[in-house]
């Protein structure tokens, strides 16, 4: 596939995802908001830049497509919820100068990482646990919902950390 049909399933991707998560995050049914919170924690969206430079491959690309697939994302994300909530987009302007600021300072970088992800040795597996660490870390320091979400977030990351960790050959 060439790079720029990776990249546009990127940010299909990313728009994809950041549409499901607003229609998910203004759901009013218990299981919809628990769903809605898991995805809208910052480990979902930082591996969404993860994923997204590992789609593309190279590192230059990897940083943009990160950055591009946070800010695709996040802008599918207020515009859905601008329309289910029949609000202007204005209303969200400062919201999304922020995480569009946080996009840019967070998601380049994790796009580089998923350069990494194949790449044997410590390097590779460092790359490979910095979604999982991160939503242990997030689940202990900042978790996005309740207890239930806080639970699940914490879980799911020791499972992808100890999944990694049994994937990984020893030296």
């Amino acid at each position: 596939m060439s790079p720029s049909r990776r990249l546009l399933l990127v940010l299909f991707a990313a728009a994809g995802f950041g549409a499901l998560n607003a229609l998910l995050d203004s759901g009013s049914a218990a299981p919809v908001r628990f769903a809605g919170a898991l995805l809208n924690a910052g480990t979902a969206w930082a591996g969404l830049a993860v994923a997204a430079g590992a789609v593309v491959g190279t590192p230059r690309r990897a940083v943009v497509a990160g950055w591009l697939g946070g800010t695709v994302g996040l802008s599918a994300f207020y515009v859905v919820a601008a329309v289910l909530h029949d609000l202007p987009l204005a209303a969200y302007a400062p919201r999304i100068a922020f995480w569009w600021a946080v996009a840019l300072v967070c998601c380049a970088p994790l796009g580089f990482v998923g350069t990494l992800l194949h790449r044997p040795g410590p390097v590779g597996l460092l790359a490979r646990l910095v979604v999982p660490s991160g939503a242990v870390a997030e689940a202990l320091l900042h978790p996005p919902g309740g207890p239930g979400v806080r639970w699940a977030l914490g879980f799911l990351g020791m499972a992808a950390a100890a999944f990694v960790l049994r994937r990984t050959p020893a030296p």
